[in-house]
């Protein structure tokens, strides 16, 4: 591969696949890097930053890496650091990390879609160290392309929760319900547990019927129309548009899954919906 040679302020670097000089401070460097939905996703600038830092951390909870440890290792040429829910929402690690040196954190999808990284990213400027961000895609647009809806008309995004005991959060049915008063689509996301297990279409459609049951406004009846879909920007994604009690009964293959409740529907998107849907 051929390279180029720039002197920069802080000396000469060579632009190619290795580091690549970003914001940087005397405190330390924290690069925030998207590894998008599939095996190439990520930037050649984020792993330009990820093949410079000291320590590499992948978060691991919100979202399924698309590639497994040892092959994120071999693409950084790095140790790769797992850390679970604690150890990102708290930040120090990585923080400490940081500190008079240079960090990186793997993010599944896009690095500042859920708000506990942009917590981490306040984290870190507080402290004076520079963060730069890498972004790559994320469910949240690939999942409207993928099904030819219109992204401006969707309304809030809402996630369903594995139900632990009395806790069951009635949340995602009146994002919905608003939602579709406004003749918006609502993406609805599907847990990641701390197992490590993924919630599946159906789970998730069963979980709506639920909550149909207990709030009882008439959202979600068993004739609502649903769209599932599965592994979206991968190569291998999938779409299924039918009934929410046909969804519960899908089986939508490997995870991650996600379901799409549409508002009103154009023309075009219609079209594109029986074009890029199939029944479940």
């Amino acid at each position: 591969m051929s390279t180029l040679a720039v002197k920069g302020e802080r000396g000469v670097y060579v632009r190619g696949v290795d580091a690549w000089p970003m914001s940087s401070s005397d405190e330390g460097r924290l690069s925030l890097v998207g590894l998008g939905l599939e095996a190439d996703g990520i930037s050649l600038a984020g792993r330009r930053a990820a093949r410079g830092a000291d320590r590499v951390f992948l978060e691991a909870y919100t979202a399924q890496a698309p590639q497994p440890v040892a092959s994120l290792e071999a693409m950084v040429a790095a140790d790769v650091e797992p850390l679970d829910r604690a150890g990102v929402e708290d930040g120090d690690v990585i923080v400490d990390a940081a500190r008079g040196g240079h960090a990186a954190l793997l993010v599944a999808g896009d690095p500042l879609s859920a708000t506990t990284h942009t917590a981490l990213r306040l984290q870190a400027q507080e402290a004076g160290i520079a963060v730069d961000v890498h972004h790559a895609g994320s469910v949240l647009t690939a999942a409207a392309g993928a099904l030819g809806l219109s992204h401006y008309k969707f309304g809030r995004t809402t996630t369903l929760v594995t139900p632990q005991d009395s806790y069951f959060p009635q949340s995602p049915y009146e994002v919905v319900q608003e939602n579709r008063e406004r003749g918006l689509h609502t993406l609805v996301l599907l847990d990641v547990r701390e197992d490590g297990s993924f919630m599946s279409a159906a789970e998730g459609a069963r979980l709506l019927a639920r909550l149909e049951d207990e709030q009882g406004e008439g959202a979600l009846p068993d004739e609502r129309e649903v769209v599932a879909i599965a592994r979206a920007g991968r190569g291998d994604e999938a779409a299924w548009r039918g009934s929410l009690a046909a969804i519960q009964e899908l089986d939508a293959g490997e995870p991650m899954h996600s379901l799409v409740v549409p508002g009103e529907l154009s023309p075009v998107e219609e079209e594109a919906l029986a074009a890029f849907a199939t029944a479940p």
